[in-house]
């Protein structure tokens, strides 16, 4: 009879344990993306050219550089206008609002697919 009760009781000490874990690591991402979103230096892009090879879009402030990012150091390969970052993030909000419908499309067409299929 001793034996279960500690059983139950390292179990409940293990769920309360991993719920305190989990709970935490919420509250923690919740915290870090709002203080990613106050930052002053933003990376709009990111493009792998290779294993260790990285073309970046960065900006600091209102200034935008195209960085090279490689295992012997970053290089700017040119500086943005501000004119320049405001058309790279419409165009990328357009893609991306594109690639949605695109998907919603997509899981409309299986949606039907399962429900004739039932």
């Amino acid at each position: 009879m001793n034996t279960i009760a500690k059983i139950f009781q390292i179990t409940f000490s293990l769920i309360f344990v991993l719920l305190l874990i989990y709970v935490f690591y919420g509250i923690n991402n919740k915290r870090l993306r709002n203080f990613k979103s106050t930052e002053v230096i933003k990376v709009i892009e990111r493009l792998p050219l290779s294993k260790d090879t990285h073309l970046l879009i960065v900006t600091l402030g209102r200034k935008g550089y195209l960085l090279a990012s490689g295992p012997k150091g970053i290089e700017i390969i040119d500086q943005l206008t501000f004119d320049e970052i405001i058309n790279i993030q419409e165009e990328k909000a357009l893609i991306l609002e594109r690639n949605k419908k695109e998907t919603d499309k997509l899981f409309e067409k299986l949606k039907v697919k399962d429900w004739l299929s039932k």
